[in-house]
């Protein structure tokens, strides 16, 4: 996305978890992190975004 056209990140919340997603969507699971808080591929590519690059290799989990 061009740098003038960025300007935010929405995260709806972290995890799968039932606790924090009781209005979603039956089935649906769109967070970071699954409903055990492991991290879903979703997380890298949250970082990547907030980075500006691929940073995944970086790390190791």
């Amino acid at each position: 996305m061009p740098r003038e056209q960025q300007y935010g990140v929405c995260v709806w919340s972290l995890s799968d978890n039932e606790n924090e997603h009781e209005y979603w969507l039956n089935g649906e699971t769109p967070n970071l992190f699954d409903a055990k808080y492991n991290r879903k591929h979703a997380y890298k590519g949250f970082c990547d975004g907030l980075a500006g690059r691929v940073i995944g290799d970086e790390f190791k989990s």
